[in-house]
């Protein structure tokens, strides 16, 4: 036991050779959180100009009973996301579709507004109708991301 206090280490080498032991593996670990995120960022949906769209639209009523709940929109305007119609009472076309996350201050019969909307596909997979009345025909479902107060552009990349 006399041996053992009697001999000198050296802790600071002891100790940096530890934290060097340590910090590898976290610098590591850092680096494959920061590439993973950088990269799921940059091939967001929510960042594809494509998918997404800014249309003056009036809201109609509540779509199909759902396990998340759906509002029947028009746009008052042409919308390469939405489903197409032939009206009833002319020769023209109305653009409809099932909209997610409408807030509230809109759902009210005839209010028209201005909608950032998006197509999520993975999101629309997750839906699952239970009974919708014959008046509705299928369409696509999209998500609100925003309701604005003045026309907006999308910018492409």
């Amino acid at each position: 036991m006399k041996h053992f206090l009697n001999k000198s280490y050296d802790l600071t080498v002891l100790s940096r050779y530890k934290t060097f032991n340590i910090m590898k593996p976290l610098k590591v670990l850092f680096f494959i959180v920061a590439f993973g995120t950088t990269i799921s960022c940059t091939d967001n949906s929510l960042d594809n100009p494509e998918d997404m769209e800014c249309l003056l639209a009036r809201y109609r009523g509540s779509y199909c009973s759902a396990n998340e709940r759906l509002e029947y929109i028009e746009f008052l305007q042409p919308s390469k996301l939405a489903s197409q119609f032939s009206s009833d009472n002319s020769d023209s076309i109305v653009y409809a579709a099932a909209v997610l996350d409408l807030p509230a201050f809109v759902l009210k019969t005839d209010t028209s507004f201005i909608i950032k909307v998006r197509r999520d596909l993975m999101r629309e997979s997750t839906i699952k109708i239970n009974t919708c009345p014959a008046i509705f025909s299928k369409m696509n479902i999209l998500v609100c991301d925003e309701i604005l107060q003045q026309p907006c552009q999308i910018i492409s990349k």
